[in-house]
């Protein structure tokens, strides 16, 4: 017997947030996991598969340009395609790719896979966030999405150097592929989405909607702010090698880091209700940018674990918050889907932006003057703008009071 759905408040079929939350988690957390693990990728296909420093990012980069372009091409198909065949479609196709990951052998033949697979995580995740942003209690859904999702990559990271040293790489990749199989079922449970494209259209009359003039440098600030951040995260296990650290220390940090991610999500769904948004996020964002700094101008084990333990926990403080403003643009979702694009540009730009411009990531000197410049420049581009818009929402609320 077909279980009937109705449609909810949002248009989308409501089958509960529970149920949506738990199919949403663990297909959110299987996909992405590439661009979480950047670290050990970055590390592995140098170590493990031979590949120059320069072009491991540069395949990091070709699967977030994937990733980054299919979540473009998904903000003009959202209202009209199946949610849930889109989401299988994309499943497979990580599936496949890292199947095939393990037999190339090329430069060139890994880096065009590494594409499609990045695609299918530009479906994957921009749909996730979307559902979720229809929800009740976005922050909370939001760091409870990404707190989930660091609680896994943590435990990845940490077995990654007994699964290097038994596997090599070809073994992170059959786990990738392992994972995005058992995520298809999951897929079938998810809302089509469909009837949500009504709320699209009827969205110019929510006086809650933020004009253009103001998204803009709001999903420029998206862009800058995943930049600086995967500038520095792709990196990171290289910068722990340029400071002496063995393979299983920088794990060991690495995976705390990832720790210190969900404590963040929490922080982030607990702050808000008394804060607001804008003064945790414009925090958050400049602290750190100067755990980048820390590290830089330290050394040893103790200032890396901390540093990037510091880093992790400040990046995942202003994460929800980020999604969460984009969210509260709009009452369709939409917003949410292009501030994801901007953030898949960013994960893209920030190993690009190293890759041509730092000769010796491990140095850290050039990887942390992009990552503290770049973050500068998100505090100036949405901190105004959340601010203004907290203030808008204020003002409404006490008129129609």
């Amino acid at each position: 017997m077909t279980n009937q759905t109705q449609p909810g408040p949002h248009g989308i079929n409501n089958f509960g947030t529970r149920q949506l939350l738990i199919a949403v988690l663990f297909i959110h957390t299987v996909a992405p996991l590439t661009f979480i693990l950047q670290p050990i990728v970055v590390q592995g296909l140098v170590e493990q598969v031979g590949f120059s420093p320069k072009q491991a990012n540069y395949i990091v980069f070709a699967e977030a340009m994937g990733k980054a372009v299919a979540s473009i091409l998904l903000i003009f198909a959202i209202s009209f395609i199946s949610w849930r065949k889109a989401l299988v479609a994309a499943l497979c196709v990580l599936v496949i790719g890292n199947i095939i990951s393990m037999q190339v052998e090329t430069y060139q033949a890994f880096m065009g896979v590494r594409i499609f697979t990045g695609a299918a995580v530009g479906i994957v995740v921009p749909l996730s966030y979307a559902s979720i942003a229809l929800t009740p209690q976005k922050d909370r859904n939001f760091g409870v999405l990404l707190a989930v999702l660091l609680v896994f990559a943590s435990l990845i990271m940490l077995i990654a150097p007994t699964l290097y040293s038994v596997a090599g790489y070809n073994g992170l990749l059959a786990v990738l592929a392992g994972l995005a199989f058992f995520a298809i079922p999951f897929a079938l449970k998810v809302p089509n989405g469909r009837s949500n494209q009504k709320n699209a259209q009827d969205q110019t009359a929510d006086p809650h909607l933020l004009p253009w003039r103001y998204r803009i440098p709001a999903l420029l600030g998206m862009f800058t702010f995943f930049t600086a951040m995967f500038a520095y995260w792709a990196n990171a296990a290289l910068i722990g090698r340029g400071m002496g650290l063995d393979g299983q220390q920088i794990a060991n940090a690495l995976s705390l880091s990832k720790i210190a991610g969900v404590f963040g999500a929490v922080t982030a769904a607990i702050l808000v209700a008394k804060y607001g948004r804008a003064l945790p996020l414009g925090i958050s964002i400049l602290l750190a940018a100067a755990s980048v700094v820390f590290i830089y101008l330290g050394n040893g084990l103790f200032v890396f674990t901390a540093g990037i333990f510091i880093f992790h926990y400040l990046w995942n403080v202003a994460h929800p918050y980020l999604l969460s403003i984009m969210a509260s643009f709009d009452n369709s979702g939409r917003t949410v889907v292009y501030a994801t694009s901007m953030q898949m540009l960013g994960v893209a730009a920030g190993p690009f932006l190293v890759g041509t411009f730092v000769s010796d990531p491990s140095q850290g000197g050039g990887v942390t003057i992009i990552t503290t410049v770049l973050a500068v420049s998100t505090f100036a581009l949405l901190i105004p703008v959340t601010v203004y818009h907290e203030r808008k929402k204020r003002h409404l609320s006490a008129v129609m009071e």
